[in-house]
């Protein structure tokens, strides 16, 4: 066994039995033996993780094309390591998921991993039957890693489609606070005026980050918002 066979060996061994503390360029690294099998990669391991700030996540989802741009990096490679990312969805997606919330600590747990590893802020929307199913959910991102805009037309598509009769809205924070801004404020009441008009109740809207949150109706604010707009007459 030359040198080079023996370090891949050890990087292999050392991902079976301590794969859970491997420092991120190793795992980068025993990944790509599999799609380079004769060459060092440990250099292309670390200017791939360099490229993104150092997350293996942000590799795995990044567009192919920005793959393939990347040195060392051909068409081989990169659909080897889309393929993984499909594979971790894929397992993501079968993991058994909340189907019923009854209260904003139903649903606490379900959103702190869901915003566990997001790198930039997003909107869950679930769309909630009579006796509190789940009938759908939907997400709302953009570009921007601070700051989402929910789409009011498309919400009110999901409205028709799914004929919910409360909404539950969660967000997360970057921050480490979860405590509301005024833009959230101002988005929560915009939201529930335009729920009201389709007649679907306003469940509540949790921010999360880490692995507190704030809830609009266990803090009150949400009695608030509907007093502001009763006064309004918008409701």
């Amino acid at each position: 066994m030359s040198e080079h066979d023996g370090h891949r060996q050890r990087m292999k061994n050392k991902m079976l039995l301590h794969g859970d503390v491997l420092e991120p360029h190793e795992v980068m690294e025993t990944l790509l033996f599999y799609a380079i099998p004769r060459k060092n990669v440990n250099e292309l391991a670390h200017r791939l993780l360099d490229t993104f700030d150092g997350s293996i996540k942000s590799v795995l989802e990044a567009d192919i094309s920005v793959l393939c741009s990347i040195e060392g990096v051909g068409e081989n490679v990169a659909c080897f390591l889309k393929t993984i990312n499909c594979i971790i969805k894929r397992i993501e997606s079968e993991k058994p998921s909340l189907d019923k919330i009854k209260n904003v600590f139903d649903a606490k747990e379900d959103l702190i991993e869901y915003f566990a590893n997001a790198n930039k802020e997003k909107f869950l929307i679930y769309f909630l039957g009579a006796d509190d199913l789940i009938l759908g959910k939907s997400e709302f991102s953009s570009n921007a890693i601070d700051r989402v805009k929910l789409n009011l037309q498309e919400i009110g598509r999901l409205l028709v489609l799914h004929k919910p009769a409360s909404v539950l809205v969660a967000h997360n924070h970057l921050s480490g606070n979860p405590n509301p801004s005024l833009a959230d404020d101002k988005t929560t009441k915009k939201l529930y005026a335009f729920l009201s008009l389709h007649n679907v109740d306003f469940y509540d809207h949790i921010i999360i980050s880490g692995k507190d949150f704030f809830s609009y109706s266990s803090s009150g604010k949400m009695l608030k918002i509907k007093e502001e707009l009763e006064l309004q007459g918008v409701l």
